[in-house]
């Protein structure tokens, strides 16, 4: 008679005890959200707000800026700047300052038909300066930074520009003058001048400018 009492009642106790561990064992549900045990469960106006995403990783570096491009001279000019612009063209694009009145006028009574009239937005001296004659802008020279299509740069060496511009080396006419006038690929209409060091090793000054100008020789 005992056996049959205790037998039942010990039945009893393991399916309380499953049922305890079960309970704890699975998630807590609020408001059909699944929580762990021991989290901190959200109320309902915290769930009914929009949800704070955290930046991913790949978000993350798709946002970091950009390594910016090297600016390029050439052929047809810098960015939007080019040769043979309007004055009014010139000036929209935004690459370009007038010089002041005094300094044009200087200019004008040594060169009438071709002057610095402007300069390079952000440049000082006359690294900077773009030229310009009755046929539009006639010379834009390079920036710090600028670099043409082949490759060269202020800094470059006299064997770079040889590996680059091979068929417009004058030898006879860089030792003569310290710097080569070379056809701009692309544009038979315009020049780089490219001005050497004193031992004519490394490039010193780079300007791209139109085959007939008269600005200089």
């Amino acid at each position: 008679m005992t056996m049959r009492r205790t037998i039942p009642f010990l039945g009893a106790i393991l399916g309380l005890t499953f049922a305890v561990t079960g309970c704890a064992a699975s998630p807590e549900q609020v408001g059909g959200v699944a929580a762990p045990v021991g989290a901190t469960v959200p109320t309902a106006a915290a769930t009914s707000a929009s949800p704070t995403t955290a930046a991913s990783p790949s978000a993350s570096k798709s946002s970091a800026p950009a390594k910016a491009a090297a600016l390029v001279l050439g052929p047809d000019g810098l960015g939007a700047l080019e040769l043979g612009m309007t004055r009014s063209e010139a000036l929209a694009t935004g690459e370009i300052v007038k010089q002041s009145a005094t300094h044009v006028a200087k200019w004008q009574e040594i060169n009438s038909g071709c002057t610095p009239e402007f300069r390079l937005r952000g440049s000082s001296g006359d690294s900077g300066w773009v030229w310009y004659q009755a046929a539009g802008v006639a010379v834009i020279p390079a920036p710090k930074g600028a670099v043409t299509p082949e490759g060269i740069k202020v800094g470059s060496t006299l064997d770079d520009v040889r590996r680059a511009y091979p068929k417009d080396v004058d030898e006879q006419f860089l030792a003569d003058t310290g710097r080569l006038l070379v056809t701009a690929p692309g544009n038979s209409d315009a020049t780089y001048r490219i001005g050497f060091d004193s031992d004519l090793r490394k490039v010193e000054s780079l300007t791209l400018q139109l085959t007939a100008q008269e600005c200089y020789e």
